[in-house]
């Protein structure tokens, strides 16, 4: 009784191995997630007084006000940078997904082909 229970548990397992394995050779790609670029609502707003009608009018502004808008301008042009590596970064593993998904209609094809 023994025996039959170690040879049938040993058999399961086998062919669940087997029949995982046929399966698990092809395994589908998952696509990489696109990177966000900063919204326009992130973009500083350009004081009044560096507008061309204040400087037609001959208008001034204030040291804390351009120092304020030049800390938000420096501050957008980072997240813009990080955008821009964010993507190059995305763009390689989007090719990286092309060819694993060639790869794996590929795969799904032989082992159609194989039944």
């Amino acid at each position: 009784m023994r025996h039959l229970i170690f040879g049938l548990i040993i058999g399961g397992a086998v062919f669940l191995s087997f029949a995982s394995a046929a399966h698990a050779f092809c395994s589908s790609p998952q696509p990489p997630s696109a990177p966000q670029p900063p919204g326009s609502y992130d973009r500083p707003r350009v004081p009044d007084c560096l507008k061309d009608s204040a400087l037609d009018r001959g208008g001034e502004c204030d040291r804390w006000e351009l120092q304020s808008y030049d800390r938000d301008r420096e501050g957008y042009i980072r997240k813009l940078e990080r955008f821009v590596e964010d993507s190059a970064g995305f763009a390689e593993k989007a090719e990286r997904y092309s060819r694993e998904a060639k790869s794996y209609s590929d795969c799904e094809m032989r082992e159609l082909r194989q039944r």
